[in-house]
């Protein structure tokens, strides 16, 4: 684990979406237990807000139904309805498409986060759980960034025994991302979830003790 967390580096008019509030990133990649980590903060009472939730919302707009169904019409049954393995398979193996994708969905997500932010009356700071945050470039808007790192080989067979998929589309779609290693560099605090979720927890711990240290929560 990596601690750097020293205090608010952003001013709004360069932070993210020109927040007021500071921005905590949190990211790793494909299967390294985001999920897990950000559980644990939210039971802590952490304030988080998870990207993917954000555009799990932004798919059930209609325009954003209408734009996939246009682009992409082998991905639609019934009409109005998104077949999201086959979605997923076409973006994973077409960076262009990937790439349109992308487009269509990050169009509404500063109204969805803005939201978001209202809803949980957020005031002090808020961790953001960004997968693609440093494949988007935007690790410059947060005024930190926490990794959630996990070896490859954990990546794999997490990610086969969650998606039920073959190892070689494993190794796809951890290929699409930006090497967790280079990630972790990057970051400001690292939290290494390959092993126990006891040992998880443990470093979850010393984060959230640093944050409320910080922030004064």
């Amino acid at each position: 684990m990596k601690k750097k967390i020293l205090g608010p580096k952003l001013t709004t008019s360069n932070r993210l979406y020109q927040l007021d509030i500071p921005i905590i990133g949190l990211t790793g990649s494909i299967a390294t237990g985001k999920t897990t980590v950000s559980n644990i903060l939210k039971e802590k009472s952490i304030p988080l807000i998870c990207a993917d939730s954000l555009i799990k919302k932004i798919y059930t707009y209609p325009a954003t139904i209408e734009a996939i169904k246009a682009r992409f019409p082998s991905v639609i049954e019934n009409e109005n309805s998104i077949v999201f393995s086959k979605l997923r398979k076409l973006a994973f193996n077409n960076e262009s498409i990937k790439k349109q994708l992308e487009e269509i969905l990050y169009l509404h997500l500063e109204t969805e986060l803005k939201k978001e932010i209202e809803i949980k009356k957020i005031k002090s700071f808020f961790i953001y759980d960004t997968p693609l945050l440093f494949e988007r470039g935007l690790e410059s808007y947060y005024d930190y960034i926490v990794c959630i790192y996990s070896i490859k080989e954990v990546q794999i067979e997490r990610l086969i025994k969650r998606d039920k998929i073959t190892e070689e589309l494993a190794h796809k779609m951890i290929a699409s991302q930006i090497s967790i290693e280079e990630k972790k560099v990057k970051s400001n605090y690292v939290i290494d979830n390959s092993l126990t979720i006891e040992k998880s927890l443990a470093q979850v711990e010393l984060l959230i003790e640093e944050l409320n240290h910080l922030f004064n929560a």
